[in-house]
C-alpha cells in the first residue's frame, strides 16, 4: 500500500510516506478546524489502520502549517488561540483516539511535524514557537508512556522547506544567508526522514526531536 498525506500549504507536495504495507487497511485523513477540532478532509493528518489482526496503525500527524505572525506585543489573543488549538489541541484530537488500538497490537508510529522555530525561535512567531515546542514536549512525554508497547513516538522539525509557506516566507538571498547548504530542501527529503521513522527499522527510536534543516543549528 502506498501511504500519502498533503501538505496544509502546498499544492505541490502530497506525499509524506510512501511504500509502506499494511494489511487490509483502513485508511482517513483529516485535518483540524481553526478551534482544534478534527474534520475528515483530504490532507494534514494522515492515519491509517488495519481492521483485523495483526492490528497496525501509522499516525502522521500535526502536518497542518499555521502561521499568524505578529510580535506579541501587538499580537491579538485570536492570533495566539488560533495558532496554539491547531498544533496542542491537533496533537491531542489527532492521536488520542488511536492509541488504545496501538495498545491493544502493541505495535504504533506516532510522527508529529514540529519546526525549527521551536529550537531556535523567530521574531514575530512566538505564537508559532511556543506551539512546537509544545508539540515537541508532548512527543517526548508520550514516547515514555508508550515505549513498553511498542510503540515509538518521534518529532521531525524541518528548517526551510521549498514549499509553498516556505517559498512565501524566505527569499533565496535569506535562505543564502541562514542555510549553511545555500538551498531549502525538498518536500522528499523530509517525507524519507518521516518515512523512515514510521517503518519497522526505526523500532529503537523513540522520544527525539529530529532536525532536517540544511545545517542551520
Amino acid at each position: 500500500m502506498r501511504i500519502a498525506a498533503k501538505d496544509l500549504e502546498t499544492e505541490a507536495t502530497y506525499k509524506l510516506i510512501t511504500g509502506i504495507v499494511v494489511p487490509r487497511p483502513i485508511a482517513w485523513v483529516t485535518t483540524l478546524s481553526p478551534g482544534g477540532i478534527v474534520n475528515l478532509a483530504p490532507f494534514s493528518f494522515f492515519t491509517c489502520v488495519s481492521p483485523k489482526p495483526p492490528l497496525l496503525a501509522i499516525s502522521v500527524g500535526r502536518n497542518a502549517g499555521v502561521h499568524d505572525d505578529a510580535v506579541l506585543p501587538g499580537m491579538s489573543a485570536e492570533q495566539w488561540r488560533r495558532v496554539i488549538d491547531v498544533s496542542v489541541n491537533g496533537f491531542f484530537n489527532a492521536t488520542q483516539p488511536l492509541l488504545l488500538p496501538m495498545i491493544r497490537t502493541r505495535w504504533g508510529r506516532i510522527i508529529n511535524i514540529s519546526s525549527v522555530a521551536a529550537l531556535t525561535g523567530n521574531r514575530g512567531q512566538v505564537n508559532y514557537a511556543a506551539a512546537k515546542g509544545a508539540l515537541n514536549a508532548a512527543t517526548k512525554a508520550l514516547s515514555l508512556e508508550v515505549a513498553s508497547r511498542g510503540i515509538t513516538v518521534n518529532a521531525v522539525a524541518p528548517g526551510i522547506i521549498a514549499t509553498d509557506m516556505g517559498k512565501s516566507a524566505f527569499d533565496a538571498d535569506a535562505i543564502d544567508r541562514i542555510v549553511p547548504m545555500k538551498r531549502a530542501g525538498s518536500p522528499d527529503e523530509v517525507a524519507s526522514l518521516v518515512a523512515f521513522l514510521a517503518s519497522a527499522e526505526s523500532g529503537y527510536i523513540t522520544g527525539q526531536v529530529i532536525s532536517i534543516n540544511g545545517g542551520m543549528i
